[in-house]
């Protein structure tokens, strides 16, 4: 006599596992989906500021150091600080104050607008629940592949960016086809990106190097 079915405990969201026997796993669960990844994005401009300003900071703890030490007579020598008060002292307004204040006026505005800019993408993304996303390097590769494996091509080059491809193939013969077939088969290739690159073909007869 078999054992009668397990009853699925309600809201446990779990499969029922019986004494004996495979676990039953009801026709309502499913398995659980993984959250979407996040774009790759580089580093931007901003790190660029950031080394500057790391530095600048550096500088200024040496000089307070320095200063501290020469204040208590640890060390010998002015402080730094005072002998660059003292070379300032006294300048009268010149015309070169404007243009430095202009530029100083416009670096500050750099370095604002560099700090709300949104840091590049690193990837393109494919066509996904869970994101998914390849490198530019790699949207090339997968490119030149299916570009070579068109009769009649004898190598293929690749350049690209996350809008654009460029794909330049030698072939040994072009009977006006060739290229067609090359930008079908790289579109085909492509087409589980989300937002496939503009594609350029490029056709030269020849030998392969």
């Amino acid at each position: 006599m078999s054992a009668p079915a397990p009853e699925q405990p309600a809201g446990s969201g779990v499969p029922v596992v019986p004494s004996s026997g495979p676990p039953v796993r009801w026709p309502d669960q499913q398995a659980p989906v993984m959250p979407q990844a996040k774009t790759p994005i580089g580093a931007g401009r901003i790190t660029v500021v950031g080394i500057a300003l790391a530095a600048l900071t550096g500088a200024l703890g040496v000089i307070g150091v320095h200063d501290g030490l020469a204040s208590g007579g640890i060390i010998d020598g002015r402080s730094w600080i005072d002998s660059g008060i003292d070379t300032f002292d006294g300048l009268k307004p010149s015309w070169w104050a404007v243009p430095v204040g202009v530029a100083m006026v416009l670096a500050g505005l750099w370095l604002l607008t560099v700090a709300v800019l949104r840091r590049p993408r690193t990837a393109v993304a494919l066509t996904s629940r869970t994101g998914v996303f390849l490198r530019p390097a790699d949207v090339r590769k997968l490119a030149a592949r299916a570009a070579d494996d068109v009769d009649g091509v004898t190598s293929a080059q690749v350049s690209s960016s996350r809008r654009a491809a460029k794909v330049t193939v030698v072939v040994t013969g072009d009977d006006g086809r060739i290229g067609q077939d090359v930008q079908d088969a790289v579109a085909e290739r492509l087409a589980a990106l989300q937002s496939p690159p503009r594609l350029t073909v490029k056709t030269r007869t020849g030998v392969a190097p």
